[in-house]
């Protein structure tokens, strides 16, 4: 090699899928190989999940290495490419085997050449089999384990459904057939949770409201409700409820997905705990703000009440000002939401806040937090319920255990740790 250095990936045009019906694509049968550009002056090779590229100097050129099993630079071309093809040259996009290498990705839509890994990842940019158990679309394997579909090999038996039902893809339905209630029968939980996951899924009308309710015998276990939409944004939990029971209220029209997962630890493979989930709808249509927040206790705020009646999340895109409605930080200018999480009054919170160091920089009925690195304008607070849940990153593997409001102290309206 002549380029002064070790190669570097290419950049302009990532991985493509290989195709082995054209016969100038880069492909395994040439071990590490490429091709060369059409002047000679570029030689491409794959390996190591990347393709490289090595410019030609002076009079070098494009050549096999046969030493090395390569193409690169030399000033002495031989014709000694397996394939009896020298030199293989590159046409159009270069194309190495699915195989060799990864495919680089900025979203999702790129990763559509190669299908058996159609997702394009956050963290490494390259494409993968799946982010969550809501990429994978084979029943046979309906679970994300790192960033793989997989499926569930420790909790086969627990009960009929498995294991399809580990994943969105073999969701049960339980959508009513008749009236506006059903109720599952037959489903056990496995002894390994954190595999362990069933799934459930029901589909409404604009306006509809639910009621999922949750009941198995076993007191030592802590079974929780997760629900989510179609692109696997949570909209409520029961983690710090017990019973557990998550109403989600006036849902845009479509099709809602149920977890049921443990929480207690991991227990003998053959242990099983058989539950109830009970579904229930009613029709309805929001009118406000005050609608969207009523479940508040179990369901994820989505504060703007559409024209169809359903309560959807607030677009602002960072463009609320000061004291404007707002459900995430996102929404407001300032980038602070005084919002919380499961806040049984959150029409109350939902205003987007500002910075500060005191009381009297807040607005009437407002304080000033005491709990944060950076503290904001929030309401005063009337009890514990009304104040943000600490814990939300850890799991309570105690059965009962629940999730813990910070405390209100009703006197100067703030709550604390």
């Amino acid at each position: 090699m002549s380029c002064g250095g070790p190669p570097v990936p290419v950049s302009e045009t990532g991985c493509k899928a290989f195709d082995p019906s054209a016969p100038t694509t880069c492909d395994g049968t040439h071990g590490r190989a490429g091709c060369c550009s059409a002047d000679g002056k570029t030689a491409y090779f794959w390996g190591d999940n990347g393709v490289f590229t090595v410019e030609c100097e002076g009079t070098d050129v494009c050549t096999w290495r046969a030493d090395g099993s390569f193409y690169s630079c030399d000033a002495a071309p031989v014709a000694t490419e397996p394939s009896g093809t020298f030199p293989l040259t590159c046409t159009g996009t270069l194309t190495p085997a699915q195989t060799g290498c990864d495919v680089t990705c900025a979203t999702s839509a790129d990763c559509a050449v190669t299908p058996a890994k159609p997702v394009c990842s956050t963290d490494t940019k390259i494409c993968i089999d799946c982010l969550s158990s809501f990429d994978c679309q084979d029943p046979t394997r309906p679970y994300c384990s790192g960033s793989t579909c997989v499926a569930n090999s420790l909790c086969t038996g627990d009960d009929t459904f498995e294991d399809k039902d580990d994943g969105p893809v073999g969701a049960t339905d339980i959508t009513p057939t008749s009236g506006d209630t059903s109720t599952t029968t037959g489903h056990s939980i496995c002894g390994r949770p954190l595999l362990e996951a069933d799934y459930f899924r029901f589909t409404v009308n604009d306006g509809d409201s639910v009621t999922l309710s949750l009941a198995w015998t076993d007191a030592d276990k802590n079974l929780n409700i997760g629900v989510y939409d179609a692109s696997n944004n949570s909209l409520g939990a029961d983690y710090h409820l017990n019973p557990a029971v998550v109403k989600l209220g006036y849902l845009p029209a479509g099709t809602y997905y149920v977890s049921i997962t443990r929480l207690d630890g991991e227990s003998a493979l053959a242990a099983v705990t058989p539950y109830t989930l009970s579904f229930a709808r009613t029709a309805g249509k929001c009118t406000s703000l005050a609608d969207c927040a009523k479940d508040g206790s179990s369901s994820v705020l989505r504060g703007s009440c559409t024209a169809a009646g359903a309560c959807v999340d607030i677009a602002g895109q960072g463009s609320v000002a000061k004291d404007g409605a707002c459900d995430s930080d996102d929404d407001c200018s300032s980038g602070v939401c005084a919002a919380s999480l499961f806040n049984t009054d959150a029409a109350r919170f939902a205003f987007c806040s500002s910075a500060c160091t005191a009381d009297a920089q807040c607005g009437a009925n407002q304080v000033c937090t005491a709990v944060f690195e950076t503290n904001h304008c929030t309401a005063r607070c009337t009890k514990d319920s009304e104040c943000p849940i600490y814990g939300l990153d850890s799991i309570p593997l105690v059965p009962g255990a629940t999730w813990d409001y910070l405390t209100c102290n009703v006197a100067t309206g703030k709550c604390t740790l």
